[in-house]
């Protein structure tokens, strides 16, 4: 599927791990939407609304031979924004010590993440274009910039993977980074990124402590990653979308409530991009 894949990516049962489960139940809190648009999009293009293919069959969860080339790709987006997010998500949640003090493993996965988005709000801008609509059109044409907390992440991405290890504060208990300041190329962040010597002569106010960057970081994202996946929905429960994927779906064969079931974020399900290689 794909909300709830997360828990089958890391082996996580029903009867699994308590604390790690709630991770992934806080994920999905904050980014609820991303199901409905599952179950509005991903569910119509794969054998699930075929009634002829049985649950227990293993392509049930697979994308169907006749989907369209742009329509995969916006379902494999879909799924990778929420993969990497949640990725991220875990890591600073599950291993909050080591992700606070080397903050780096976080902004690979919240680059891939973003990356993901970028193809994703591509595809579902030239789907909304079909029908003259306009999705996002501004923000789209300069994304990242001005966009929040994309342009952030990028910043300091690039700052990390493009130069040698970034110099960062420590009081023992807490790790500080430089800060990043919006529309300027003389911040704490570009000033430092090439110089430990520079970045010790930082001062308070010109860094942030890794805690609170995050905090900060996935608060805006959540909330931006909502507002975009809600627009997306309007555009696939209206008009020639809706149409277009009512018509694929036999309603009397399909099972809605044992659907919506299986669609849950709390079931371990495999992924629509799972799948099993032949046998020897």
């Amino acid at each position: 599927m794909d909300t709830s894949t997360l828990l089958s990516h890391f082996e996580l049962s029903k009867h699994g791990d308590t604390h790690e489960r709630e991770y992934w139940r806080h994920l999905s809190s904050r980014f609820p939407t991303y199901e409905l648009l599952w179950r509005q999009f991903v569910v119509p293009l794969t054998y699930r609304v075929v009634p002829a293919v049985s649950i227990r069959d293993r392509v049930w969860i697979r994308l169907r031979a006749d989907v369209k080339p742009m329509d995969e790709r916006i379902a494999m987006a879909h799924y990778s924004v929420f993969y990497f997010t949640g990725r991220a998500f875990h890591r600073l949640r599950e291993h909050e010590e080591d992700s606070l003090k080397y903050p780096e493993d976080i902004f690979f996965l919240l680059v891939s993440a973003q990356e993901n988005l970028k193809r994703f709000l591509k595809d579902v801008n030239e789907l909304a274009k079909d029908q003259d609509r306009a999705f996002l059109t501004n923000e789209f044409n300069r994304f990242p910039k001005g966009v929040a907390p994309f342009e952030e992440i990028e910043a300091y991405r690039n700052a990390i993977l493009h130069n040698a290890v970034l110099g960062r504060a420590s009081d023992v208990t807490k790790t500080f980074l430089p800060r990043w300041t919006p529309g300027s190329d003389q911040s704490a962040l570009n000033r430092a990124e090439k110089s430990w010597r520079k970045a010790e002569q930082l001062g308070s106010d010109d860094l942030i402590e890794t805690r609170v960057l995050f905090d900060q970081l996935f608060e805006q994202l959540f909330l931006k990653l909502e507002e975009y996946w809600q627009k997306a929905l309007s555009i696939f429960s209206t008009g020639a979308p809706a149409s277009k994927f009512a018509g694929m779906i036999d309603i009397a064969a399909w099972n809605l409530p044992a659907m919506e079931l299986l669609g849950s974020t709390t079931a371990p399900v495999a992924p629509s991009g799972m799948y099993f290689p032949p046998k020897k």
